[in-house]
Parts: structure tokens; sequence; C-alpha cells
């Protein structure tokens, strides 16, 4: 999707990234996808957490589930998410001063 439909894609700077040839968008979309799978992992853990806490208290070996993981994790992904938009205008302004040089 990321590659046949660029106008369907939320990214900062839209206009320019849409505005850009496939070729200079690829590495964008490379980066993209790399952060995407990574914040997957981070969900992941924080769900798994949640899921393995759960059980712990209904077995009864936790009287409680801890927030603190839940805190560290949920703002590891807010950080995440900031590194991520600046990371990616980076990208597109790069990608966009790159392609409108002139030969």
């Amino acid at each position: 999707m990321v590659k046949n439909k660029p106008a369907w894609v939320n990214v900062p700077q839209k206009e320019a990234y849409v505005a850009l040839s496939p070729e200079a968008r690829a590495p964008v979309n490379d980066m993209l996808v790399r952060f995407l799978l990574w914040m997957a992992v981070l969900l992941g853990v924080l769900f798994l957490y949640i899921q393995v806490g759960m059980f712990a208290v209904a077995l009864g070996q936790w009287k409680g589930l801890p927030l603190w993981p839940m805190l560290v994790i949920t703002g590891g992904v807010v950080a995440y998410i900031i590194v991520l938009y600046v990371m990616i205008s980076r990208a597109i302004r790069r990608a966009t001063e790159v392609t409108s040089k002139p030969s």
C-alpha cells in the first residue's frame, strides 16, 4: 500500500511526500516500514506484559498488576512516536531537496 497509494499514507509534509517520484519515496518508505515494525514490537511487549501480569494475578502470584512497567513501556512508545515524526520529516525534506536540485 505504501508504494501503490502514497496519498493514503499519513506522514508529516504529506504534500511533499506525495509529490516525490516513486524512486525518491523509496528510502522514506523503507524508513517508515522499519519504524512501524519496531513500533509493533514495542506494543507487543506491552500487551505481553499485560497478559502475563493478568495471568499472575489470576493465579494469585501477584496482588495486582504493577503500573510502573506499563507506564515505562507506554512512555517509550510515545518517545518513539516523537522520534519517528522527526526522522520521517527529515527524510522527506532530504528527498525533496535532492529531487528539487538542478542537475
